[in-house]
């Protein structure tokens, strides 16, 4: 499996006191590469405006459970790493989305829990 530079829950990535950074594989790798496509909107990126979520289908005041996880569901499906998507179930508190989304890779599972805030304009 792929390893990559590790990213906290702020955003940064992080450093020993020697400047090394911190890394993350396996499983973890492929979480951490979920919330990344959760977190581009599709469009967004100048060199593959396909990549990403859909934006509109988890936005706005006509949003609807079915469309939030289709959209969640195939911007996912997009990692070929990813064998199947099984559960996807919300919380929304304060115009806040909190999705758990589980994620089957070579017969693992694997928790994501992916927040979007204001999602009801």
């Amino acid at each position: 499996m792929a390893k990559d530079v590790y990213i906290n829950d702020q955003g940064d990535f992080e450093q020993d006191d020697k400047g090394g950074v911190a890394m993350v594989d396996g499983l973890d790798e492929i979480a951490q590469s979920c919330m990344i496509a959760l977190n581009t909107r599709k469009g967004g990126w100048v060199l593959d405006t396909n990549e990403g979520l859909d934006w509109g289908a988890v936005i706005g005041s006509n949003v609807h459970d079915q469309f939030v996880t289709a959209a969640i569901r195939e911007t996912l499906l997009e990692d070929p790493r990813i064998d199947e998507i099984h559960d996807v179930d919300f919380e929304r508190e304060a115009r806040v989305l909190k999705v758990h989304i589980t994620i089957e890779v070579k017969n693992q599972l694997k928790e994501v829990v992916w927040e979007a805030g204001v999602v009801n304009d």
